[in-house]
């Protein structure tokens, strides 16, 4: 897995934020799957690149506490 950001032409900080996670156990795995997140920044507006990681950490973390059933049958 890979990401890449660009800051663009208006701004000189780039606010975007990633993650990719992936289950510690094979069993773990077949539940959950991967998690692929991106947050894109609030250029401009301050905090917002606090907000994107905080969005990313958040989601992240409430996935890796959740108990799904597998993949397929989550809507």
């Amino acid at each position: 897995m890979a990401s890449l950001s660009d800051v663009g032409c208006q701004r000189a900080n780039n606010e975007d934020a990633t993650s990719y996670w992936e289950p510690k156990t094979d069993e773990e795995f077949q539940r959950k799957g991967r998690l692929a997140v991106v947050a894109d920044g609030m250029g401009g507006y301050e905090g917002g690149q606090e907000a994107s990681r905080l969005a990313v950490e958040t989601i992240e973390d409430i996935y890796d506490q959740s108990r799904p059933t597998i993949p397929e049958t989550r809507s």
